[in-house]
């Protein structure tokens, strides 16, 4: 039946072929011609005129990305700066510091406290010890008095003064020796008994401070730690969205570059359309030398209604060009505020203007600042510790050089008492008051050697004590001095970066908002500019009404034109894009025959599923199986055929020798 169809159309093309055209054509094709004068170079010049519109459009977009780049870049940097937890990170830094110096503190009070107790028992020593020196002074006292009975009794006779009156001017000598070392001692004790308990006291008020203010130190970088986290989760949430925004942007200003391509396709189009033109004009031409042309009405209106839909085509991709490019810039300009407001929104509109209490910058500020002080403070009192560690040392040296005084003393008196005794006993009945005197020698130098034992346990017990402030103990408060030294120049030192970094910050924050300003600047500027390819609609829209307008004055042929434009074979070689092929197949109501063809393809070879937009659309393929024949041998009939033998006009249109029946006819 399609064959039958084919046939018949074939024969009519023929025989209008050799019917010449009558005036009412010549006069549309000479209207025509007057019509579509000119309308070539109309779309060339709308087409080439624009170029310098895409161009400054382009060149437009480049600056938009250019400045969403630096917007990017400054909003992540400045956050990446400190969101990282790395140590290098300034937040990871001052966090550790923070916790470092509060257990500094705590140590620091535990190590006053114990040495606290230490002065403590070291005064209880030396209270005890003046204690014994008063009680001391008193023997020295009695031995004394026991040196003058035994001047008294060596007075008597000569034998008892030969013996006895050097004994008792020695033991005089040492009962003065045993006050004087005794006073000393005493004297000695109570002042360094004084002196540190003045400085115990003074200590022991600080001390007070100290936990006090350790406490305060445990809320405030309690507090510091917080301000840092919460400080650390929004930079970390502004760089997370700083990137993600950023590459929104990037993904806006790709689908513009992508939307602004058409412009090459719509130029390759509009091309093709002048090109299509020229043959309408060089049909037009070959109807003024009357030539057999054929239905030469017909012919250009299926050219012109193609090409009319082409035109169509061509705005409906640019209305959709221009809804896809402002819809971005749209969507750019949105995504550039919510870029800014990563930093501005997180640090400002929340938590305050710059010096405001909910600022969590401002807060770390005063928290480390306070910190500061309060190291201050433990360094001062620690220093003090090391005074009185030093005061403590000196003092105990000193009572250290009595011990082996009061030692010697009561060496001596024990010789001396043991001399009196023997003397004693070669005076017989008369050395009888001289042996109870030497006893009480005796008995004196027994206390004096107690005492002696008492003092030297007791020093040996302030000594040690000392030691233990002035030994490892104060090796550990002196390293601790010196690092609480250090610890109070780094808190300068930290305050000083993290104030830098909050000025940096609101630099790149006021900096930001710069760009920002700027970046929506140009947008606006943009958004206003692309209103050329509305221009470009309305000038297109002239060619298109002059086209309507031909086709109107050549409506009385369109039936006569049908399907005639795949006569013109250089009309489909030209199309580029598969939009032109199927505008072209619809028009000419072929597209039901492409259909078939690539379904055929797809069935052949199951693999190639994906046409390629530049491939060459043909209407039929070089498969003897799936070709569409117009005769085959068993049913053509020669005499139907034979007035195209005898007409060499025909015969350029279809010929069809014995060995090429089974020819294909393609469109393409």
């Amino acid at each position: 039946m399609d064959s039958i169809k084919r046939l018949i159309r074939i024969v009519t093309v023929g025989l209008k072929k050799r019917i010449k055209m009558t005036g009412q054509e010549k006069i549309s094709i000479s209207t025509i011609q007057k019509q579509l004068a000119g309308l070539s170079d109309t779309m060339g010049t709308i087409i080439a005129g624009s170029e310098p519109d895409f161009i400054h459009l382009g060149s437009d977009l480049q600056s938009i990305f250019s400045t969403a780049v630096r917007l990017s870049d400054i909003v992540i940097q400045s956050a990446q700066g400190c969101a990282d937890d790395s140590e290098e990170k300034i937040l990871a830094r001052i966090s550790g510091f923070a916790k470092e110096s509060v257990d500094k503190l705590k140590g620091c009070r535990n190590r006053i406290s114990e040495s606290l107790t230490i002065l403590d028992s070291g005064k209880s020593d030396l209270e005890r010890l003046a204690g014994l020196c008063s009680k001391q002074e008193k023997i020295s006292m009695l031995l004394n008095v026991i040196a003058l009975n035994i001047a008294v009794e060596s007075s008597r006779n000569r034998q008892s003064s030969e013996m006895f009156i050097v004994f008792a001017q020695e033991i005089k000598q040492v009962s003065e020796n045993m006050k004087d070392i005794t006073r000393n001692l005493y004297e000695d004790s109570v002042a360094t008994c004084n002196r540190q308990t003045t400085i115990q006291t003074e200590i022991a008020v600080r001390f007070n401070q100290l936990s006090t203010v350790t406490v305060g130190a445990e809320n405030i970088v309690s507090e510091a730690v917080k301000k840092i986290d919460q400080l650390s989760i929004l930079f970390e949430d502004a760089m997370q969205n700083g990137i993600r925004y950023s590459k929104e942007i990037s993904d806006q200003v790709a689908e513009v570059v992508m939307a602004i391509q058409f412009h090459d396709i719509v130029r390759q189009q509009i091309e093709h359309v002048v090109q299509a033109l020229a043959d309408t004009e060089r049909l037009c031409r070959e109807e003024d030398t009357d030539a057999d042309t054929g239905n030469v009405p017909g012919k250009i209106y299926a050219i012109l209604q193609i090409q009319a839909a082409q035109i169509q085509q061509v705005i409906l991709e640019i209305e959709n060009a221009e809804g896809r490019i402002t819809r971005s810039l749209e969507n750019i300009e949105v995504k550039a505020s919510r870029l800014v407001a990563c930093l501005s929104e997180s640090f400002v509109s929340r938590n305050g203007a710059e010096g405001s209490s909910d600022n969590p910058f401002v807060i770390l500020i005063q928290s480390l600042e306070e910190l500061g002080l309060l190291l201050n403070q433990a360094y001062d009192l620690q220093s003090l510790m090391d005074g009185a560690a030093t005061e403590a040392s000196s003092s105990v040296s000193g009572l250290a050089g009595h011990t082996k005084k009061v030692q010697d003393i009561s060496l001596d008196l024990h010789r001396k008492a043991l001399n009196a005794i023997i003397k004693s006993a070669h005076l017989g009945e008369r050395g009888a008051t001289f042996e109870i005197l030497a006893q009480e020698v005796t008995a004196v130098s027994e206390e004096s050697n107690l005492f002696a034992n008492q003092v030297i346990r007791m020093i040996d017990s302030v000594s040690s004590l000392a030691g233990r402030l002035g030994g490892a103990g104060q090796n550990r408060i002196g390293e601790e001095v010196k690092e609480m030294n250090r610890s109070e120049f780094q808190v300068d030192e930290e305050v000083k970066k993290i104030k830098d970094t909050y000025r940096l910050f609101l630099e790149n924050t006021s900096r930001a908002s710069e760009i920002s300003k700027e970046l929506e600047t140009s947008i606006r500027e943009t958004r206003v500019f692309v209103s050329f390819l509305k221009t470009l609609l309305e000038q297109l829209n002239v060619p298109l009404k002059e086209l309507e307008k031909a086709m109107e004055e050549l409506s009385p042929w369109k039936n006569d034109g049908e399907n005639q434009a795949e006569d013109i074979p250089d009309a489909a070689k030209r199309y580029t894009m598969e939009s032109e092929r199927v505008i072209h197949l619809q028009i000419t109501g072929q597209h039901h025959l492409q259909e078939k063809q690539e379904k055929q393809e797809k069935q052949d070879d199951p693999v190639s599923d994906l046409p390629s937009e530049e491939a060459p659309v043909e209407l039929f393929i070089d498969d003897d199986q799936t070709n569409i024949e117009l005769f085959d041998e068993t049913s053509s009939d020669p005499e139907s055929v034979e007035w195209f033998e005898s007409d060499p006009d025909a015969k350029d249109h279809v010929e069809a020798p014995e060995e090429e029946k089974n020819d294909n006819i393609e469109l393409f």
